[in-house]
């Protein structure tokens, strides 16, 4: 296959993150080497002053099993090829979990869609695909 045997894929069931599985299943077919991880990232969004009164248990679970879902969807697009296809559900900020799974598990390349934010956001948020490609330890293929 080449350099690029430990594929890793952030997937989050957005269009652009399809696109993106798809790209690298592409560039693992053949590849008898070849590993592809499919990633989703969950978090608790910014519950604000009003949290205290949800139930944030409830909402864990379902972020996580909604998480489950999402993998579950892109194991089976890409299901009965050559190579092994894993999926892992991590849990906080989505750039920093990606790019810290991606140096404990020696990924070669990390697949992504680019989920662009508007300019103010970008200036001050950063976008995840943007953090990613500063500060991952591999290469990184954004896909448009």
């Amino acid at each position: 296959m080449g350099k690029y045997n430990n594929i890793l894929v952030a997937y989050d069931g957005s269009e652009l993150s399809k696109k993106a599985l798809h790209v690298a299943a592409a560039l693992l077919e053949g590849s008898t080497e070849g590993q592809l991880t499919i990633v989703t990232v969950w978090q608790l969004p910014n519950l604000g002053g009003d949290g205290a009164m949800l139930d944030i248990g409830r909402i864990m679970e379902e972020l996580k099993n909604h998480g489950q879902l999402l993998l579950d969807e892109a194991a089976d697009q890409v299901k009965d090829r050559a190579f092994p296809v894993n999926t892992v559900l991590l849990h906080g900020h989505p750039s920093t979990e990606i790019i810290d799974y991606a140096e404990q598990e020696k990924v070669d390349l990390i697949v992504m869609g680019n989920r662009g934010l508007n300019g103010v956001q970008r200036l001050f948020l950063g976008s995840v695909s943007h953090r990613v490609v500063q500060e991952a330890p591999c290469d990184v293929l954004v896909v448009k």
